[in-house]
């Protein structure tokens, strides 16, 4: 699936939503990137237009290349991904952080992520995880939860915050600013 753009893709599954009196649940996954942060921002404006819980989901795995041992490795891989998700849910949310669970799973994260979903109103993702590969908008756990998993599915993309310049027009060194701008 290549999709271009900056603004939210969405996915839903066929047929229409079952009926629910309890809170709506918004699950978003995590991994730290700077699409995740925006996707948890995302997940928390939509959340207070809808009077949603959001559950906060980041996953680990233990590292596996062939002939090595990791057994040895004093690396708590849990407790990383706990430092992951405290950090994402500060960036993108700050003081409000506090009003997100968080989940933290061991597993692939696309997996971890479609399970985490099931009986939610809605997942979010964003875009592209640490790994981008160029000209693609959707990462492999974007596009493997988007066609997967059994509530609808966002999928926010990260856009870098610009470069704002300003200069006075009578300014002798216009060009020169300009043109260290755009460098």
């Amino acid at each position: 699936m290549e999709v271009e753009g900056s603004v939210p893709v969405a996915a839903a599954p066929a047929g229409e939503p079952a009926a629910k009196d309890a809170t709506p649940r918004i699950v978003v996954g995590v991994d730290g990137s700077p699409a995740s942060v925006d996707a948890l921002r995302w997940a928390a404006g939509q959340a207070d237009l809808i009077g949603a819980a959001v559950e906060a989901v980041i996953s680990w795995e233990y590292p596996s290349t062939s002939g090595m041992e990791f057994g040895s490795l004093d690396i708590d891989w849990a407790e990383n991904a706990r430092a992951a998700l405290a950090d994402a849910l500060d960036v993108a949310l700050g003081e409000d952080a506090g009003r997100v669970t968080g989940t933290v799973t061991r597993g692939h994260p696309a997996e971890v992520l479609v399970a985490a979903a099931q009986g939610a109103d809605l997942l979010v993702v964003g875009s592209r995880g640490h790994v981008a590969l160029p000209g693609r908008l959707l990462g492999s756990v974007s596009e493997h939860v988007a066609a997967r998993a059994s509530c609808p599915v966002v999928v926010v993309r990260h856009v870098p915050d610009p470069i704002a310049l300003g200069q006075r027009t009578h300014h002798k060194g216009r060009e020169a600013l300009l043109g260290a701008g755009f460098r």
